[in-house]
């Protein structure tokens, strides 16, 4: 998994974990934990530190992105109200592009990719077969 933003930068093999209603990533490198990120309804949590998601969205991501916008790239949805989706199978692709945003999302069976260039953050979540 990779996360670049402005304030966060990781790089590493780890575990993406589903519950009902939360979704965890642990990062490794060299067998140490260098990322545990929980994400929450309402809260984000990096490292034990929890924030209400528009707060940490502000803080590491941007204050332009929705509340959930985490939590649906984690779980491969589509964000701001599936604008600009073209769906391809069982995959999507989301292109946005304002004055606030510059975004290409793609989501298919083994990957997660999401770039915004106006606000500097990569994520990309590749199933290791």
């Amino acid at each position: 998994m990779t996360l670049k933003t402005k304030s966060i930068r990781f790089s590493d093999s780890g575990f993406l974990k589903k519950s009902n209603q939360n979704t965890f990533i642990q990062l490794f490198n060299a067998g140490t934990l260098v990322l545990d990120l929980e994400v929450k309804k309402d809260y984000v949590c990096l490292n034990k530190i929890c924030l209400k998601n528009a707060r940490f969205n502000k803080k590491f991501l941007s204050k332009y992105y929705d509340d959930d916008f985490l939590k649906n790239i984690l779980n491969k949805k589509p964000i701001f109200n599936a604008q600009n989706i073209k769906y391809h199978d069982n995959n999507f692709t989301q292109n946005i592009k304002n004055r606030f945003l510059d975004i290409i999302y793609v989501s298919n069976d083994n990957i997660i990719k999401f770039k915004d260039k106006k606000n500097s953050i990569f994520i990309k979540i590749k199933a290791l077969n």
